[in-house]
């Protein structure tokens, strides 16, 4: 299957939806097409031709001529819904508004292989269009930086303890039904000590997750 980007769609500055397709590009050559999301508002089939123009016109720059060969659609999205997401290698936030792309990272938590792709320039000059390739920039994928990196930690921390918590937990239940329905099953206490006691770090831990919380 052909890996894909997406960039959602909100600033009407084409320079800078250019500037995100060379990025991707360059940081992650496996992807063969970008398709421009638009959330706000109706498709606008010209603002992929615009795209488009805008990497040719940058061609002599190496990132932007091999952004240019990619393949560019677009399509409307609800980017509160789970089909954003699928079957996507990467979610782009750079054009959008910063509270809307911390809603789209939260909920990119959920499905923790689909990367959040945000271009920053390191070093900016007034009245200069900074170019991937030129200048420095920084590239990076929200779910492994700074404190939505640290959720995201968090989150898969909490769902394997919790889901080893409720297998552990199931086990004792099943044991006690077993003796139940059978008076004569038997089962030694040691193993019902190290259950309990599985069950028991497990909660210290998930308690202790909660603490660095808050």
């Amino acid at each position: 299957m052909m890996e894909m980007a997406r960039i959602l769609f909100q600033s009407p500055r084409i320079d800078t939806y250019a500037d995100v397709v060379a990025a991707i590009a360059k940081g992650h050559p496996a992807i063969e097409g970008v398709q421009l999301v638009f959330f706000d508002g109706p498709v606008k089939e010209e603002i992929v031709n615009s795209v488009q123009t805008k990497l040719a016109e940058l061609s002599s720059i190496p990132e932007y001529a091999y952004a240019a060969r990619l393949r560019i659609d677009s399509k409307k999205m609800d980017i509160n819904s789970k089909e954003l997401f699928e079957n996507i290698f990467l979610v782009d936030v750079t054009c959008i508004a910063k509270d809307t792309a911390i809603e789209v990272a939260a909920l990119a938590i959920e499905y923790s292989k689909t990367k959040v792709g945000l271009l920053r320039w390191i070093k900016r000059v007034d009245k200069e269009n900074p170019r991937v390739g030129k200048n420095d920039y920084s590239y990076e994928d929200l779910l492994t930086k700074g404190a939505i990196g640290k959720l995201l930690k968090k989150y898969v921390g909490k769902c394997h303890v919790l889901w080893s918590f409720s297998f552990l937990f199931g086990v004792l239940v099943l044991i006690a039904t077993a003796k139940i329905v059978w008076p004569g099953f038997v089962v030694p206490n040691d193993v019902i000590n190290i259950f309990s006691l599985l069950i028991g770090a497990a909660g210290l831990y998930l308690a202790a997750i909660s603490l660095k919380a808050y």
